[in-house]
This record gives structure tokens, sequence and C-alpha cells, in this order.
């Protein structure tokens, strides 16, 4: 009997998890909430600057996988592609100017209404951010 109810929960279980990562629905528009860095040889003052900067950014994601990124510093927007992937908990941001490099951050927390974006920057730190949907 054990083995019945194993044999006809497991699929059920399994289907469901693999549903509510086919759930996660980035479009709208998400403000940056907290920025936190840890980057000992970097000048306080600028990781200041950069938290004002980033503390004053929104993404606006559509279903096409774009992106305009705008903040106080880029009030008409940065513009590009952005690459999801739910399954190595990923997030790439391509943008069109190409003055700015690829991004890449590890995705510690994703639902429908939050994100926590982690990112280590090899020789320097790291940073991370706190989003929230904001429409």
């Amino acid at each position: 009997m054990k083995k019945l109810i194993s044999t006809l929960v497991l699929p059920f279980i399994l289907i469901n998890c693999s549903s509510q990562n086919d759930t996660i629905n980035i479009s709208g528009a998400w403000k940056i909430t907290k920025y936190d860095a840890y980057m000992p040889d970097i000048s306080p003052n600028l990781i200041e600057s950069t938290r004002t900067d980033l503390l004053s950014s929104k993404y606006e994601f559509n279903s096409k996988n774009e992106f305009i990124l705008t903040s106080k510093n880029f009030e008409n927007g940065l513009i590009g592609v952005y690459k999801l992937d739910i399954v190595n908990k990923l997030i790439t941001f391509i943008y069109n100017d190409k003055n700015f490099p690829n991004e890449v951050y590890e995705l510690k927390q994703i639902d429908n209404e939050n994100m926590i974006w982690h990112q280590d920057m090899p020789e320097i730190g790291y940073n991370t951010l706190t989003l929230k949907k904001i429409y």
C-alpha cells in the first residue's frame, strides 16, 4: 500500500514543483528597495553614491524578455534584453548600449512580488539588490 501511495503522490509533487517555477512572471515594474555591498577596497563614498542611484532605479520587464532600466542618472533609460534562468537561478542583462557590459546576478529569491539578486565580483567583493514589484 505504501508503494502505491508513493507511486501516486511522487509524480503529483514533481508536477507541482515544476509548475511553480513555470508560473514566475516578472513582467511589470520593479523598484530597487535595498542595496548591500561588501567591497573593502572601494571608497565608502562611491558605494554610497551607487546606493543612492540604485535606490532611485526601476526595472521594467516585458513578456518579450526586454527591459528598461531608469534611474536619476539614466532618466531616458537603458534598454536591453534579459534572460531569466529559473533552473540555475540566474538573471542576465544584455544592454543595447555597448558601453555597458552584460551583467549576471544569482537569484537568491524570486517570486511574483519580490526578487533578491546577488553578484560576486572576484577580487572586489559582492553586492546584493532587493527588488519589489510595484505594478
